[in-house]
């Protein structure tokens, strides 16, 4: 409620939805509201965090992943990449699929997001296209990684080398203009 700068009757409403959420997402409440906790006290607004929980919430049900990792992948897609809460859904399936598909979980990618659609970000991906575009990556440089944490360090670099003078010169020398593709 500090962090939100919440009457009781907000405080209330969204006690009454985390309930809601819980019964429909076989979640605990508490969980809901710790996960919804952390989304507020990283800044994002009460209405649009609690709109967000029934997405991060199915998400964990489905995937086994943690409530507060998703709603970490969550506020990562929503504050860096610019997704809807209301299309967290989605951004979810796309990661899901995507681990599917290769050897980058939806776990790993809730525990790992974070700082990576920062560099992502800076590079332009945004919305749903980028996340898939982050999401495949990912897949890829799994292959050639000994396990998760070594995939995201390695995408990490990648993004931010990608614009080195030695990467823009390499680049050239295949006729790849790095920066066009970039934009």
């Amino acid at each position: 409620g500090t962090k939100g700068n919440l009457t009781a009757e907000q405080m209330t409403a969204i006690g009454e939805a985390a309930r809601q959420t819980s019964g429909q997402m076989n979640q605990f409440a508490t969980d809901i509201v710790r996960a919804q906790d952390f989304l507020v006290g990283m800044g994002l607004e009460v209405d649009r965090a609690t709109r967000a929980m029934p997405s991060i919430a199915q998400a964990a049900t489905a995937t086994g992943a943690s409530l507060e990792d998703l709603s970490k992948a969550g506020f990562a897609a929503m504050s860096n990449l610019g997704v809807a809460a209301e299309d967290l859904g989605t951004s979810f399936d796309i990661m899901a699929a995507a681990g599917k598909a290769g050897g980058f979980e939806l776990r790993d990618m809730a525990q790992y997001l974070p700082s990576i659609t920062a560099l992502a970000s800076a590079k332009g991906m945004s919305g749903e296209n980028g996340l898939a575009q982050i999401a495949s990556a990912l897949q890829i440089v799994r292959r050639g990684a000994g396990d998760a944490s070594e995939a995201a360090t390695n995408f990490n670099n990648i993004l931010q080398k990608i614009n080195s003078n030695d990467a823009i010169k390499n680049f050239k020398k295949l006729g790849i203009d790095i920066q066009q593709v970039l934009k």
